[in-house]
C-alpha cells in the first residue's frame, strides 16, 4: 500500500473485458484462459507464444470479417430475389385461381342455359301431355260414332230404303199400267231407269259403309291406345326432368359456393402480396442485423490478436 501511495503504479494486468468489452466477455475469457494456460514460462518462449496466439485471432477476425460481408452481400442480394420470387409465385397462384374462377363462371352458364333449356322442354311435354288428354275423350266419341252410331243408321238408312224400294216399284208398276192403257203419254212417263231401281242402287251403295266405320273404330282404339300410352309415357319423361332441374339447381348452388371460396382466396392472396415485401424486407433486416453483430465480435476479436501481437 505505502508503495502504491509512494507514487510505484504496478504494471497493469490486461484482462478480457479491457479489449473486448462487456459485449464480447465470454469469448475473450475463453480465450484468455487457454492462453494463460498454455503460456511458457520465460520471456521469449511467452513473446513468440502470444504472437502466434494474436496471429490466429487476427486470422480468424479476418475470416469472420469476410463471411459476415458475403453474408450481408448475400442477405441483400436474396432478399430481393424472395421478394421478386415470392411476387411471381403469388401472381401465379391469383392467375390460377382467376383462371378458375372463370371456368365456374362459364360452368355456371351452362348450368343455367341447361336449366332453361330443360324448363322450356318441360313445358313443351306438358302442353303436349295436356293436349293427348284433351284429345282421348274426341277419339273415344269417334271410335263410338264410328263403331256402333253411324253403322246402326246406316243400316237403318238401308232398311227404309228397302221400304222405299217396294213402293216404287209399285208405284213403277202402277204408271207403267196406266202408261200401256194410253191414260198417260209416253213422254210423262219413261224413265231409263225405274225409280225402285234407283232406290235399290242407293241401298247397295251403303252396303260397304258399315264395315269401313268399323275399321275407322278400330284405327281410332288402337290410336287412342297409342295415344295414352304415349301420355304415360310423357309424363314419366316429365317426372325425369323435373329431377333433372333439382339436381342442376344443387350443382349450380355448389358452383356458385366454389365461387365464393375462389373469391376469398384471391382475397388473401392478394393481401399476402400486398404484406410479402414487408415481411422478406424485415428477415432480412433481422439477419443483416445478427450479421452486422457477428463482424463486429470479428474486430474484437482481430483487435485482441492485434494488441498481443505489438506487446512486446
Amino acid at each position: 500500500m505505502g508503495g502504491a501511495r509512494g507514487g510505484l503504479v504496478p504494471p497493469r494486468k490486461h484482462t478480457p473485458h479491457h479489449h473486448c468489452g462487456a459485449l464480447l466477455g465470454p469469448i475473450c475469457n475463453l480465450q484468455f484462459a487457454i492462453y494463460n494456460r498454455n503460456r511458457p514460462r520465460g520471456g521469449e518462449s511467452e513473446a513468440g507464444v502470444r504472437r502466434f496466439i494474436g496471429l490466429i485471432l487476427i486470422v480468424t477476425g479476418v475470416f469472420g470479417l469476410a463471411i459476415s460481408a458475403v453474408g450481408l452481400l448475400a442477405v441483400w442480394q436474396g432478399t430481393a430475389m424472395a421478394v421478386a420470387a415470392a411476387e411471381r409465385e403469388l401472381a401465379a397462384l391469383d392467375q390460377a385461381l382467376l383462371t378458375t374462377d372463370d371456368g365456374l363462371a362459364v360452368a355456371d352458364g351452362s348450368l343455367v342455359d341447361a336449366r332453361a333449356s330443360l324448363t322450356s322442354l318441360a313445358a313443351t311435354i306438358g302442353g303436349a301431355t295436356q293436349t293427348i288428354t284433351d284429345t282421348l275423350p274426341v277419339l273415344d266419341n269417334i271410335g263410338g260414332l264410328a263403331g256402333d252410331e253411324l253403322p246402326k243408321t246406316v243400316r237403318s238408312t238401308q232398311a227404309a230404303l228397302g221400304s222405299a224400294q217396294e213402293t216404287a216399284r209399285v208405284v213403277d208398276s202402277v204408271l207403267g199400267t196406266i202408261s200401256g192403257f194410253g191414260l198417260i203419254s209416253s213422254a210423262t212417263y219413261n224413265p231409263k231407269v225405274p225409280l225402285g231401281d234407283s232406290i235399290g242402287q242407293v241401298s247397295a251403295s251403303l252396303n260397304t259403309l258399315p264395315g269401313s266405320l268399323e275399321k275407322v273404330a278400330t284405327g281410332v282404339g288402337a290410336a287412342r291406345t297409342n295415344l295414352g300410352q304415349l301420355n304415360k309415357d310423357l309424363g314419366a319423361v316429365a317426372t325425369g326432368i323435373d329431377g333433372v332441374r333439382v339436381n342442376l339447381d344443387q350443382a349450380a348452388g355448389v358452383v356458385t359456393q366454389y365461387r365464393g371460396i375462389v373469391g376469398d382466396l384471391r382475397a388473401q392472396v392478394a393481401a399476402i402480396r400486398a404484406a410479402a415485401p414487408t415481411w422478406i424486407d424485415m428477415a432480412g433486416l433481422g439477419v443483416g442485423l445478427l450479421l452486422i453483430w457477428l463482424a463486429l465480435a470479428q474486430l474484437a476479436i482481430f483487435a485482441q490478436g492485434f494488441e498481443m501481437l505489438r506487446r512486446k
